[in-house]
């Protein structure tokens, strides 16, 4: 379950990822958005890109929000969130193009 929230200004989440949320159905502050199907479908692979998304600084293509993620089962993989984030500032690409 990823609960997403908007700090400082209540910065926009609308570009969070357009191929996923359609233009009226974008997370505005306080939504859930819960990732459910079949074991090894990319649920939590897009969860760790989609944070790293949220917290990325604009320039790299990143939104500059916080997010709350609420591991109750302790199998977040904060190394994977990291080497993704490592990833996306060392190579200079923003996010989207």
């Amino acid at each position: 379950m990823l609960l997403i929230a908007r700090l400082e200004g209540r910065s926009s989440l609308k570009t969070l990822e357009p191929c996923l949320f359609a233009e009226e159905g974008y997370p505005i502050y306080g939504d859930v958005v819960e990732f459910h199907g079949a074991e090894g479908t990319g649920k939590t692979e897009m969860l760790y890109h989609l944070i790293a998304r949220c917290l990325l600084p604009k320039p790299r293509g990143g939104l500059e929000v916080g997010v709350l993620f609420i591991d109750t089962d302790f199998h977040f993989d904060m190394l994977r969130l990291v080497t993704i984030l490592e990833y996306r500032l060392k190579s200079g690409k923003p996010w989207m193009q």
